[in-house]
């Protein structure tokens, strides 16, 4: 189950990009389905033009239903009662940056990741209970560094040296028992 929102783009080599660029508000797993919202400019089969969307705010469609979890990998302690179907509807919306930020809930936690160069540069805020785990995941899901532990709320900024490791995907992941953040980053 991931809540990870991404943009997936390919230039005119064929060279395909993925970014992430935001995260839903639950855990979203098999059945989710993404609607266009017909007014969308998008190809025969469904691929969304982007250079063709005008203003800062453009509604892409909707996500519906889908299994929702209430935790990333319930695989060894689902008995069940972790995931359900819902039939929550979610409006996607693009928000071009150099116009408008969107807002972030921070009562739920926020996770900013840049790169510069070598160096991964992370920002987290985090509730009131936390008694977080910051770690470096490679695209198998192993655990490649530990960044911090045991960290509570507020904000925090941590660099990561990259340098060492193989380019490729990678998830930057803060979670406690009440909360899970993942932002993916190429390097």
């Amino acid at each position: 189950f991931v809540n990870t929102i991404s943009l997936v783009e390919r230039d005119g080599a064929g060279q395909m990009t993925e970014s992430a660029i935001g995260q839903m508000p639950a855990l979203l797993g098999a059945s989710a389905e993404f609607i266009p919202w017909p007014a969308t400019e998008q190809t025969s089969s469904g691929i969304l033009l982007q250079d063709a969307f005008a203003g800062d705010t453009v509604v892409l469609g909707h996500i519906v239903g889908g299994i929702e979890s209430s935790a990333a990998n319930i695989f060894f302690i689902n008995t069940g009662t972790q995931s359900s179907a819902t039939n929550k509807v979610y409006r996607v919306l693009l928000v071009d940056p150099t116009t408008a930020v969107s807002e972030v809930d921070r009562k739920e936690g926020a996770l900013r990741v840049t790169a510069n160069g070598q160096m991964l540069n992370i920002e987290a805020t985090l509730p009131g209970n936390s008694k977080a785990l910051v770690r470096l995941l490679d695209s198998t899901g192993r655990v490649v560094r530990h960044i911090a532990a045991g960290v509570g709320a507020g904000e925090h900024r941590w660099t990561v040296d990259m340098r060492d490791l193989a380019p490729g995907p990678y998830l930057i992941e803060v979670h406690d028992e009440h909360l899970l953040l993942t932002r993916r980053v190429l390097h």
